[in-house]
């Protein structure tokens, strides 16, 4: 089925604050797996990757527990709903927001 809800995404916990998209990028490497997107949160070793099919996902999640630098990082699958509550701003994780989106222009 193709729903327009986005594909799942990996919440990553437990980043070394010292972290850099290029060390997540090499993380999943040891997947043989590219990430589409790396979004970083500012403070707090929380990041939410995404990848462009579910079979990748699961690639990742074997990652689970691994290390980057001296931290294991804990790997969590999240709805693409929950990434796109955190990019807007809302703190918590799983609120409901009053999300209203905007008209479509064209080109």
């Amino acid at each position: 089925g193709s729903s327009g809800g986005g594909l799942p995404c990996i919440r990553m916990r437990g980043l070394p604050y010292s972290a850099t998209e290029l060390d997540i990028a090499e993380f999943f490497l040891r997947s043989g797996l590219t990430p589409m997107r790396t979004h970083m949160k500012q403070r707090g070793g929380t990041a939410y990757v995404e990848f462009k099919s579910q079979e990748e996902i699961s690639r990742a999640m074997k990652l689970d527990r691994e290390h980057i630098g001296s931290r294991y990082v804990e790997l969590f699958e999240a709805p693409y709903s929950e990434l796109l509550a955190v990019l807007s701003g809302g703190g918590q994780p799983g609120y409901a927001g009053g999300h209203r989106g905007g008209g479509g222009g064209g080109g």
